[in-house]
């Protein structure tokens, strides 16, 4: 759910990072029998104004906000960022997964979006 503080997700300005499959594409391309993850939750990166603190007296740059993404499938591009999050690149919109991931060094895959979350679908190498 998005919050009143966050401005409405707009996939159409980010479409070329995150590109939408038709429905025949994706069918065509089998990704349902790839490595699933499951998506724990959507974050926003937001950057924050000049001289903001964190907890600990330190000065911060930006912060993550929980957000929802638009029920879809996406092909897209993950990569790791802070902690357990990885970037979708291209955007400002962050992963987390419900297990463990491993390392992403740009890895490719489809994503599909839901009402109650979502799966990654990466290729598996073997």
């Amino acid at each position: 759910m998005l919050h009143s503080y966050l401005k409405p997700i707009q996939l159409t300005l980010i479409a070329f990072a995150v590109s939408f499959l038709g429905h025949e594409n994706v069918e065509a391309q089998n990704y349902y029998d790839w490595d699933s993850y499951t998506v724990y939750s959507f974050y926003e990166k937001v950057d924050l104004e000049f001289g903001a603190k964190g907890d600990d007296g330190r000065d911060i740059y930006y912060i993550y906000l929980p957000t929802s993404l638009d029920s879809g499938t996406y092909e897209i591009t993950i990569t790791d960022a802070d902690g357990d999050l990885y970037e979708i690149t291209g955007t400002s919109y962050y992963i987390e997964f419900l297990g463990f991931y491993g390392f992403a060094a740009y890895d490719d895959g489809v994503l599909v979006v839901h009402s109650s979350g979502g799966t990654f679908y990466k290729e598996s190498l073997f």
